[in-house]
């Protein structure tokens, strides 16, 4: 459990997140609006792109 928490709590540089498959439905350019921060765990990551997008990302 330890180990799941600290997963969740890393932080990726945000051109790494920006690389990343589970942001690759979205648009780039609007990733960077959104994630304007040097770094971001990625659940925080992932509240801010679903918060923009809703579940309109999802396919």
């Amino acid at each position: 459990m330890e180990s799941i928490d600290k997963a969740e709590q890393k932080k990726y540089k945000t051109e790494i997140l920006l690389k990343s498959k589970r942001f690759k439905k979205y648009q780039i350019d609007f990733l960077k609006a959104l994630l304007t921060e040097p770094e971001y765990t990625l659940k925080e990551a992932e509240q801010i792109v679903e918060t923009f997008f809703g579940k309109e990302g999802e396919e």
